[in-house]
This record gives C-alpha cells, sequence and structure tokens, in this order.
C-alpha cells in the first residue's frame, strides 16, 4: 500500500510527538519470530528468508482492516479537509484527490469513472435521507 502526501505517524510516539513530528516509514524494524498483525494482513514477506517474489491476494480482512483502523481513518478524513480546502467543486476534488494518492492526474476515462460513481453515491445519500 502506497499512501503518498499524507503524513504517515509512528503508533510507538507519544500523541503530542507524532501532532509536532509527522513522519514517514519506509523500512519497519520486524522480529523474526513475530509477524506484524498488518504485514500478515497484507501478505508480507517472510522475514526468515530472501523473497524475490510475493503473492498478490485481496481477501475480506484487509478490507475490513481499512474500513475500521483508527489510523486510516484519521488520513482519509485529513485527506477529505484538504480537497474541501484546496478545490471549490466536485470534479476539481476528484482530480486533486487523484494527483495526491497516485502523483498524477486522472486519465479521460478514469475521471470520467470517478464523476459518475460520485453523482451515483450522491443520489443514494439524497434518497436515504428522503426516506428518513
Amino acid at each position: 500500500m502506497i499512501i503518498k502526501q499524507i503524513s504517515l505517524r509512528r503508533s510507538m510516539r507519544s500523541e503530542e510527538d507524532r501532532e509536532e513530528n509527522p513522519q514517514r516509514s519506509v523500512f519497519l524494524m520486524t522480529q523474526r519470530l513475530v509477524k506484524h498483525p498488518f504485514l500478515a494482513i497484507f501478505d508480507g514477506p517472510d522475514t526468515n528468508t530472501s523473497t524475490d517474489v510475493r503473492p498478490r491476494s485481496t481477501v475480506p480482512l484487509q478490507a475490513l482492516h481499512l474500513m475500521n483502523n483508527p489510523f486510516i481513518q484519521e488520513q482519509s478524513a485529513a485527506l477529505a479537509r484538504r480537497l474541501l480546502r484546496e478545490a471549490c467543486d466536485v470534479p476539481r476534488r476528484l482530480e486533486r484527490a487523484w494527483e495526491l494518492a497516485w502523483g498524477r492526474p486522472p486519465s479521460p476515462r478514469e475521471n470520467e469513472r470517478a464523476c459518475r460513481y460520485t453523482g451515483d453515491v450522491f443520489r443514494r445519500r439524497g434518497r436515504q435521507r428522503d426516506q428518513q
């Protein structure tokens, strides 16, 4: 999982230190005998051997972890606040989100699909509010 342009924080530090000194990490110190829970969910490599090729998989635990993880929720909220600040309309916010997440603007097809999806979500939410 690559997260770009969003401050990543180490959970082992105090709350104050994390707010004052956001950091990114590419390397993670691990004990060879105990697999890190996050790496276990996302098919992390075996730390006892060299790994030239890793298998790919998508399982429900990965989606559940990302949906319910406080760190992911915090970063999602931070991204949403940033998009609201930096762009005034939905198409521009979608384009900016794409640039922040992937480091490039969306292709015309990707942009069209994102706009259509967002419109569908807004319409469904509007119907849900009307039924309450």
